[in-house]
């Protein structure tokens, strides 16, 4: 067939002068940046629809607490539904990614609901993963090492093997701004300088990871200002 044709539209601006900059901290200039960068697909994109085969293929592995009975991984999802098979609650998502039959109108509100309900003072994740790995010649490789990963508000651990040699990777929670994501499959660290894609067995462990360390990031940077966490 003929191929597509389409227009992208590129807007730049300047959003610090140098004065401005010495007058602000890192959470601030990286608040902005976040702010300027965001982009809501659902809000971008509402009310035009997009024709697929399932509109919720893969949001089980997304959607892991029911907003009916709070059951955690009890959803599943096909044929354009998301249901919890604990109490029954059922969800339809139709072509313009709009949800009925639940609490929530989109996918982003359900994820943001899941996240506020993160207590960041006993979250923790203890579980086997594997590892896809970058060797020497630059090609990712699966399945290249396996081990434990430990995450809670004090430190992020992974012990294993990669690429047959011990790997003894710790940091401490704090210092971990966010995790780069691929939902349902993996999230990505770098090693000294090395990238490692970690794939914990649980596939909704990856937004549970993703969203505590952003919960975690907030309340550190309130404390520092001396705001109130709540």
């Amino acid at each position: 067939g003929l191929p597509r044709k389409g227009k992208i539209r590129v807007t730049t601006k300047q959003l610090f002068t140098e004065d401005q900059l010495k007058s602000m901290d890192v959470s601030e200039i990286r608040d902005r940046l976040a702010e300027e960068l965001l982009h809501d697909e659902e809000q971008a994109m509402a009310g035009v629809p997009y024709r697929c085969k399932d509109t919720t293929e893969g949001l089980s592995k997304i959607l892991y607490t029911c907003p009916s009975c709070l059951s955690e991984d009890t959803i599943v999802s096909g044929e354009n539904r998301v249901r919890c098979v604990k109490c029954g609650m059922t969800a339809q998502l139709d072509e313009t990614y709009r949800l009925t039959g639940c609490r929530f109108r989109s996918i982003n509100e359900w994820v943001d609901w899941q996240s506020s309900r993160i207590d960041t003072e006993s979250f923790r994740i203890d579980t086997p993963v594997i590892l896809d790995a970058v060797n020497e010649k630059g090609n990712m490789v699966h399945e290249a090492g396996q081990g434990r990963l430990v995450y809670d508000r004090n430190v992020f651990e992974l012990h294993g093997t990669l690429f047959g040699v011990p790997l003894d990777f710790s940091v401490k929670s704090e210092k971990i701004p966010a995790f780069p994501v691929t939902p349902g499959h993996h999230f990505d660290i770098y090693d000294r300088g090395h990238l490692l894609n970690i794939v914990p067995q649980n596939p909704s462990d990856v937004i549970r990871i993703a969203s505590f360390c952003d919960r975690l990031r907030e309340e550190n940077e309130k404390a520092v200002r001396g705001e109130t966490v709540s």
